[in-house]
């Protein structure tokens, strides 16, 4: 029995690093056309990133930098909130999408039947709802974005610091740096969406369960997880990957290297993380009892609906599903069985050439889908007394040309992000080849590899049009990642 659960490991990993090596080549194919189009500061980045690859001076020397960055971290950290504030006071702007729907609905002036449908983005509506009564129209969107790059950059210090007590601080300063470089600098934090506020709870969940694995917890612990686990799981669903992943490590450990104290301690966080779930579904449906906001049972998208929505040419394409299914205000009873039809005729044309091309939209750009968002109109930027300063001086004008992708300089942002975006993939590549040679069932380690084949697994069956998406699992790509550079590290030095 051993033997055959160390062969599903096995082939759980392989699969994880088949998938993981076709990732990398088509970020890397990405990359390349980016490098076509970049200005001279694009071309002098790509040339010290050339060096730094074949240079072993040059690698030894940025090894030392990020050890520093690390080693004063509060200082690091300063330097980034005054780069994101700069950000912020002069490019502040309404990013198009679900969250337009959302203000304009707690204004009455939307459609009022967009919480029945989305119900998911509910809590998202009370949060911005608060605010709203709080900070009025002109400050609604600044105050989101300064509390975006708050819980951000409180998740990056936290994370870091808090691994650095079960891994060396090599593995905490590579996770620290990265982090800053894939979504400290990236300017979605002008996203008011609810894509923070899922990063933050699932960083302090991920934490939650690497404790819960290293059999270092307190009541403390369970009743953080208790909090975010509910909170999380109302914000987005896909929270449940994590605890899905956490069982999964349960049952192999209960099959292989049985562990009576481990076991015990996993179930109990196991416990802990459904009874939130069950308690955050049962006040939040209390509460849609209220007027707080308008809410009417009978006309929630559900899971299938999502499902036909990931089966479209690019995995998100709203306007190709059925019309009336589309319309807030056609019931179930309308929607569902147009979708299960609508289902059953995608199938039928689905092609291997369609699932190879959303797993490109979906994963390949560092980006995380800025292109798409199209978050640069002048007609949405957010002038109040503190913003109308600085949005239309030269210097915001300039920033702009990097920032967003009707800039001319913008390919330099991207290029950068994209070899970010290319340095995660190859650490992950690394850890899983290391835990397949020396058969490593590391209870984090199989946690962290479940996680991340748990959302891809469920990005490719449902909607994921961009690689925004996947800005709730940096916690477990970017953490695996530095992982396996420091097994890299440990056995250059061994030789």
């Amino acid at each position: 029995m051993e033997k055959q659960i160390n062969n599903i490991i096995k082939f759980g990993y392989s699969l994880l690093l088949f998938i993981s090596i076709f990732w990398l080549f088509v970020s890397i194919g990405y990359g390349s056309m980016l490098s076509e189009n970049l200005n001279t500061y694009g071309y002098i980045f790509a040339a010290m990133v050339g060096i730094s690859l074949i240079s072993k001076k040059v690698r030894d020397l940025l090894k030392r930098l990020m050890r520093y960055a690390y080693l004063y971290w509060y200082l690091t950290i300063v330097a980034l909130v005054i780069f994101q504030v700069i950000i912020i006071l002069s490019n502040s702007v309404l990013v198009y999408g679900d969250i337009v729907a959302v203000i304009e609905n707690i204004r009455g002036v939307g459609n009022f039947n967009y919480f029945s449908a989305f119900s998911n983005n509910y809590v998202y509506g009370l949060y911005i709802k608060a605010l709203y009564n709080i900070f009025g129209l002109h400050y609604l969107v600044f105050v989101q974005e300064l509390i975006n790059i708050f819980i951000l950059d409180a998740s990056i210090i936290i994370f870091s610091r808090k691994i650095s007590k079960y891994y060396n601080r090599d593995i905490a300063s590579i996770y620290f740096l990265l982090s800053i470089a894939l979504i400290g600098l990236h300017p979605q934090f002008l996203s008011t969406y609810t894509d923070y506020w899922s990063y933050f709870t699932a960083t302090i969940i991920t934490l939650g369960f690497i404790k819960l694995l290293k059999r270092d917890t307190t009541k403390f612990d369970y009743i953080i997880l208790f909090i975010f686990v509910g909170l999380g799981y109302l914000i987005r669903p896909t929270i449940l990957i994590y605890v899905i992943a956490l069982i999964g490590v349960l049952i192999l450990k209960m099959t292989i290297n049985f562990e009576k104290k481990l076991c015990i301690r996993i179930s109990k966080g196991l416990l802990v993380t459904i009874l939130s779930m069950v308690f955050a579904v049962i006040t939040i449906s209390m509460v849609k009892q209220t007027n707080i906001l308008r809410f009417k049972p009978g006309y929630d998208k559900n899971l299938m609906y999502y499902f036909d929505l990931g089966l479209t040419s690019t995995g998100a394409a709203h306007i190709e599903l059925p019309p009336k299914a589309l319309d807030q205000n056609s019931p179930d009873t309308i929607v569902e069985p147009l979708i299960d039809k609508d289902i059953k005729e995608r199938i039928k044309r689905y092609s291997v050439k369609q699932f190879f091309t959303k797993f490109k939209i979906a994963f390949q750009e560092g980006n995380l889908g800025w292109r798409i968002e199209h978050p640069l109109a002048y007609t949405t930027f957010q002038k109040n007394k503190i913003t109308s300063r600085f949005i239309d001086t030269k210097f915001a004008k300039k920033i702009r040309n990097y920032l967003f992708f009707q800039g001319s300089n913008f390919n330099n942002l991207d290029f950068f992000l994209q070899v970010m975006w290319i340095l995660m993939l190859v650490g992950i590549i690394l850890s899983i080849r290391n835990s397949i040679i020396i058969n490593n069932l590391s209870s984090v380690n199989l946690y962290l590899a479940l996680s991340i084949l748990g959302a891809i697994m469920y990005l490719m069956l449902f909607e994921a049009g961009r690689s925004r998406y996947l800005i709730s699992f940096l916690p477990v790509l970017i953490l695996f990642s530095a992982i396996g550079y420091q097994t890299k590290e440990e056995k250059q030095d061994e030789k």
